[in-house]
């Protein structure tokens, strides 16, 4: 039999692309981290950024949006908490680390495997966000699906989008996939916020010199071609996997590191470039 959420997720809709965009109740402004290229580390950077936007007083929730691979309840370690449904079939977000959650991986086991097919993913999102009851929150960040797919169209139909953090890695395979969230974003009439850097160097944790493994100038090119603001670049730390795996977030782990201090920059950038108070981007 199916569970009250399982039915829900089974009746889910298609978001109507032509109905005007709402934002979640409660939710003022949505941010997305995005990626083309996989493993760039950019669920990191979303949990991270939220976590530091916390720390400059925001109220900020986090939406893991990727319906196949679901990362936020690993990096939380609250792949255990259930998505609890209320008689009014909302979902109750899952509290920690001062954030509000809502993943489609509490709502599953474990060891599924998240088999949606095409014309689905729009509405399982659509419902997920929109039927979750928030807090009264500043900031929403979406850490997105690698790619330029249904997850991001569904999203892009169903709520005005403020703005967009890119993450990349210095390989040109990398840059070449981030060319295509460029042109995306640009199509979509989305803002680019600024650009992040991830793998940038490895330090060494005997005597904390970085080396640059991975060559390639192309982040910064691309970032000066089209007027990004390069946010910060994050070296392979091995403190930022121990964070990942222990479920303490890196920032909160080494606060006074310089991977720290790129995600606080993260942080800064988006309250200066999207003020808390300010209108959604789309809205009268």
């Amino acid at each position: 039999m199916l569970s009250q959420v399982g039915r829900f997720f089974a009746e889910a809709k298609a978001p109507n692309p032509f109905a005007r965009k709402v934002p979640p109740q409660n939710v003022k402004h949505i941010i997305l981290a995005a990626s083309c290229k996989g493993g760039v580390g950019k669920s990191t950077v979303a949990m991270n950024t939220a976590i530091a936007l916390t720390k400059q007083g925001m109220r900020v929730g986090l939406f893991d949006a990727d319906l196949y691979g679901p990362s936020v309840p690993t990096m939380t370690l609250t792949s255990d908490s259930s998505l609890v449904m209320t008689q009014e079939n909302k979902f109750l977000p899952v509290y920690v680390n001062g954030l509000e959650t809502v993943s489609i991986g509490n709502a599953v086991k474990k060891e599924d495997a998240l088999l949606w097919k095409g014309p689905a993913v729009g509405g399982l999102i659509t419902q997920l966000l929109k039927d979750s009851l928030w807090s009264e929150l500043d900031y929403l960040i979406i850490d997105t699906p690698p790619g330029t797919g249904d997850v991001h169209l569904a999203l892009y139909d169903a709520v005005p989008i403020d703005g967009a953090i890119l993450v990349t890695s210095p390989q040109n395979v990398a840059m070449a996939d981030v060319i295509r969230n460029v042109d995306m974003f640009k199509k979509m009439r989305i803002p680019v916020l600024g650009l992040v850097r991830n793998f940038d160097g490895f330090v060494c944790p005997c005597c904390g010199e970085v080396t640059k493994i991975f060559q390639g100038q192309k982040a910064d090119e691309m970032a000066k071609e089209n007027k990004y603001e390069v946010l910060g670049s994050i070296p392979i730390d091995p403190a930022i996997a121990k964070a990942a795996d222990s479920g303490i977030p890196a920032i909160d782990q080494a606060p006074d590191s310089a991977y720290a201090k790129v995600f606080q920059n993260i942080a800064k950038k988006i309250i200066e470039k999207v003020p808390k108070d300010s209108k959604p981007r789309g809205t009268k």
